[in-house]
């Protein structure tokens, strides 16, 4: 499904979001 996989990338994308944050 094209949902799951936007989901992945939503959820991947904020985790790095979180991380690029952290490292700031």
């Amino acid at each position: 499904m094209a949902l799951a996989i936007l989901s992945k990338q939503l959820s991947f994308l904020l985790r790095a979001n979180l991380v690029l944050m952290d490292k700031d």
